[in-house]
């Protein structure tokens, strides 16, 4: 899971960890916000709130991707800013609620039985290396990726290397 989508799969292995082969975090995390992260959610939330989705997209996008990579590659930063758009008011402050208010599930790392894969961007703003490698040892089997010059948004940032990685986790996880 991508960000957010991480802490989905976080959630369901949570509730049904015999179901789960591997997990894959990519730019994601198990910790919950923390206070500072919440009080910046809160001003989000209160800046969709009074009108300023657009504002808000439009500068947040470009943080999400290595400073070299929006310089070179401005069609894509246009392209993601378009799609941010078109996320309703309601649900963008929805999910900036969800992400808030979940809960820490690092607890779950450590006991189930599958593998963990964690992508890590070495420019990723939204979630520091240091956040990350904290929670890099607590299974048993981890894989670890890290992509030098990547910001949060590998899929974009490094298509190819990302493939590749997700597919020599899913081949570990679903042939051992």
């Amino acid at each position: 899971g991508h960000s957010m989508g991480g802490y989905i799969a976080l959630a369901f292995a949570d509730m049904y960890p015999s179901m789960v082969k591997g997990i894959s975090l990519v730019h994601s995390t198990a910790y919950s916000d923390s206070d500072e992260k919440k009080i910046l959610r809160k001003k989000t939330i209160n800046i969709i709130r009074k009108g300023g989705k657009g504002t808000f997209v439009q500068q947040m996008i470009p943080g999400l991707f290595a400073k070299k990579y929006v310089i070179s590659k401005p069609e894509v930063i246009a392209a993601q800013i378009s799609e941010g758009m078109k996320m309703t008011d309601e649900n963008m402050v929805s999910l900036y609620e969800a992400m808030m208010n979940r809960e820490d599930k690092t607890d779950v790392l450590g006991k189930g039985n599958f593998a963990i894969q964690w992508i890590i961007g070495e420019d990723d703003k939204i979630l520091p290396i240091e956040l990350t490698m904290k929670q890099c040892h607590v299974n048993d089997v981890n894989f670890v990726s890290y992509y030098h010059k990547t910001g949060h948004m590998s899929m974009l940032e490094m298509p190819l290397a990302l493939k590749n990685d997700i597919k020599m986790f899913c081949n570990y996880c679903y042939n051992r």
